[in-house]
């Protein structure tokens, strides 16, 4: 999946001639806290944001008017990996991602709720089973040694992601979704072979914990 796919239409381009209260009424309305500027050849410019909408003291004046920053960083290409735009939106604190062709022109936006969706059908977040965390040392990782563990289990490796651990700077932790719902003979078949399990969770643990995946996602994109 690639940014143009992704783009949400009911995100407008925001004009030179739009007035700021217009702005203030479309990201009431879409409850967004930014939206893209253009210039009049529909050149992205930038993203405005609530905090320079709301303080400025004349809503009735054009965007035009505001002191707009030289044209920002803070977009994609039209053919950018969907990882790409999560890990943009991370760094920057985005909630709307613009996307550009190759000439700057705005193509349209992203939300970043839809490309968390994304992430989370292609990780296989949404399938049935649980997710065991492993710490070790980078030189012991072999992803082909710890499939070979879990199906030891009858049980398969849906999906895995890698990140430095934050507190040993020595070690990684390696994330698997397994496709069974009861861990504890996998955990027991690491801990035999001197395997650290940092963290199990199980199917009935994750409910409600959308944001919670996305900061563990996000962490292993700053890599």
């Amino acid at each position: 999946m690639i940014a143009y796919e992704l783009i949400d239409k009911t995100i407008p381009k925001v004009q030179p001639s739009d007035t700021i209260q217009d702005v203030i009424n479309w990201t009431e309305e879409l409850k967004v806290s930014q939206l893209p500027t253009v210039n009049e050849e529909g050149i992205f410019i930038t993203l405005l944001d609530e905090d320079t909408l709301y303080n400025h003291p004349n809503a009735t004046l054009p965007v035009e008017s505001l002191p707009l920053l030289q044209q920002s960083t803070h977009y994609v290409k039209a053919d950018q990996h969907y990882l790409d735009l999560l890990r943009l939106a991370h760094q920057q604190n985005l909630e709307v991602i613009p996307v550009i062709d190759e000439t700057g022109r705005l193509l349209g936006s992203v939300r970043i709720q839809d490309v968390v969706q994304e992430i989370a059908k292609t990780y296989a977040v949404q399938q049935q089973g649980g997710i065991l965390v492993l710490a070790m040392q980078e030189r012991d990782y072999s992803l082909a040694e710890i499939s070979r563990l879990v199906e030891s289990n009858n049980a398969k490796v849906l999906s895995s992601l890698i990140e430095f651990n934050e507190h040993n700077k020595l070690e990684i932790l390696v994330t698997l979704k397994i496709d069974q719902i009861d861990l504890s003979h996998i955990v027991a078949t690491f801990e035999r072979f001197n395997y650290k399990v940092q963290a199990k969770f199980q199917t009935t643990e994750l409910v409600n914990v959308d944001q919670t995946r996305l900061d563990l996602l996000l962490k292993y994109l700053e890599m």
